[in-house]
């Protein structure tokens, strides 16, 4: 089991909470000070603004970027931002938590990085059998129906070995 709460691993959180989608290091969770909600003067903070998007440019910024291993979202908008609260908005069953889920499971197979899913809806099973469906490339009712031939199957077995060693955690937390 990995140790998600220590801010040594470098671990990342995924929670989808009511529609926003937050990206924040284990670090930065514990470093988080209270000196984010001091009052600025506009001027500064544009300043700091614009001083941002030309590191940004310059390929300064990438460490603070999170690759979603979705190849056209990461080239055009650099990934996720690290810290930020990212919303991904859309009407009801349109596939936010899919999209989620796909991201945090991307992150921790591709990237190798500790990663925490939350999620207030889907159960811990249903969250394995997308990401094994979508490892697999089975649609997850016939995994659930058990229509899998001797193609898939191999498949399903590959998907289950490459997931033995992905730091993916897990968890239903029903409000």
């Amino acid at each position: 089991m990995v140790d998600l709460l220590n801010p040594g691993l470098g671990g990342l959180i995924f929670a989808i909470l009511l529609g926003d989608l937050t990206v924040m290091s284990l670090t930065e969770i514990s470093n988080f000070k209270a000196s984010n909600s001091e009052p600025r003067l506009l001027s500064q903070a544009a300043q700091e603004f614009l001083s941002q998007v030309q590191n940004i440019l310059r390929g300064f910024d990438r460490d603070n970027w999170l690759k979603t291993g979705f190849r056209d979202f990461d080239t055009s908008f650099g990934g996720l931002r690290l810290g930020r609260v990212t919303t991904l908005a859309s009407a009801p069953s349109m596939g936010r938590s899919a999209l989620a889920l796909n991201i945090a499971s991307n992150v921790a197979i591709a990237g190798k990085l500790p990663t925490l899913y939350l999620s207030l809806e889907m159960s811990v099973e249903k969250m394995a059998a997308r990401i094994l469906g979508q490892l697999a490339e089975i649609e997850v009712h016939n995994l659930y129906d058990g229509q899998v031939d001797l193609a898939h199957d191999q498949m399903l077995g590959m998907a289950i070995e490459r997931i033995k060693i992905t730091p993916l955690s897990l968890q239903h937390c029903p409000y």
